[in-house]
């Protein structure tokens, strides 16, 4: 852990949308309903979207940046199937374990009512989602399913970071989602039992705040995300990051003091590769000093060298300047 007194920041990567695929071993009888429509979507537009070969230079590239932690926020899957969560928690223990990484779910996580009913994420995950320290915790996450949402860990003495749920299933061509009345009075809860020594605090949430154009709006969006971005005013958020948008993101929202700001940071896909409409996957890596968010930095997949590269380096200011459409 980083001494808050220190000097030295905090440094955290954020990754997101990795989408794991293996079919292995799963029956035919799987891929009926919303399923179907998933299937159709990864052998037409999205046929080698995320390929392995990125996924596995996107580890490496997060530990050359020698981050002290890993934020995931979300669809580390596509089909949310047994095989691919195991897929996916393999990818997610190259990154670290428990004390080093954390995640939330994303739509295609909880695609299905019975991957929510099953608590599927929670089973292959809890540990990522609950104090590394308890040993009952990952448990106590598995037993809970969405009602384990937010939950709270301490990634520094003065960093906390409140991993929210927006993942819930919804009817084929559909990926919209919502946090909900008792996440938000849960979230509330957590905030005002937070040690005194808290002067960071990150929110995850899977799906994004900013309002997108036409259908994908309609089709995808955070069905309550006023009610959310209230809540971020009231509780004092430091930063909310997220996924669900492929392409990469900054805004910010206006904080509760007077001429504060909450910045709103999508990383993208980390593991885009589509050569065809020149879009390739992203991560980004962010400093926090003593009492706020001191630089981000994003990293991109660059398909002539195969491997990631210094992209920007002024992310924050690029937040600051644009203010989150409504």
């Amino acid at each position: 852990m980083v001494n808050p007194a220190s000097k030295s920041p905090l440094r955290v990567a954020h990754i997101s949308d990795v989408h794991v695929l293996e079919l292995a071993g799963t029956p035919l009888r799987k891929y009926l309903g919303k399923r179907a429509t998933g299937v159709a979507n990864l052998i037409g537009p999205r046929r080698g979207a995320h390929p392995p070969r990125v996924a596995k230079a996107l580890v490496e590239a997060v530990d050359a940046q020698q981050v002290d932690h890993v934020l995931v926020t979300g669809d580390l899957t596509n089909l949310s199937l047994e095989s691919e969560m195991a897929a996916a928690r393999t990818f997610i223990e190259s990154l670290g374990g428990p004390e080093r990484v954390t995640v939330i779910p994303g739509n295609h996580d909880v695609y299905t009512t019975g991957a929510l009913r099953d608590g599927r994420f929670e089973r292959f995950f809890g540990a990522y989602m609950s104090d590394p320290n308890d040993p009952d915790g990952a448990t106590r996450a598995q037993g809970a399913g969405r009602d384990h949402y937010p939950f709270a860990r301490s990634i520094a003495p003065h960093v906390r970071v409140y991993g929210l749920s927006s993942a819930v299933p919804m009817p084929p061509l559909m990926a919209s989602g919502k946090v909900g009345d008792e996440q938000v009075a849960r979230l509330r809860a957590l905030v005002a039992d937070e040690p005194p020594e808290v002067r960071v605090r990150v929110v995850l949430v899977h799906h994004n705040l900013h309002r997108k154009a036409g259908l994908a709006d309609r089709s995808s969006r955070l069905l309550d995300r006023q009610l959310l971005i209230g809540t971020l005013r009231d509780i004092d958020a430091t930063m909310v990051l997220h996924g669900h948008t492929h392409t990469p993101s900054q805004f910010h929202v206006a904080g509760r003091a007077d001429g504060s700001q909450i910045a709103v940071i999508g990383s993208g896909s980390s593991t885009w590769h589509m050569p065809s409409k020149n879009k390739f996957g992203h991560f980004n890596v962010i400093d926090i000093g003593p009492s706020a968010i001191d630089a981000i930095a994003s990293h991109r997949w660059e398909p002539s060298q195969e491997r990631f590269v210094a992209e920007h380096d002024d992310l924050l200011t690029r937040a600051r300047r644009n203010a989150l459409p409504q």
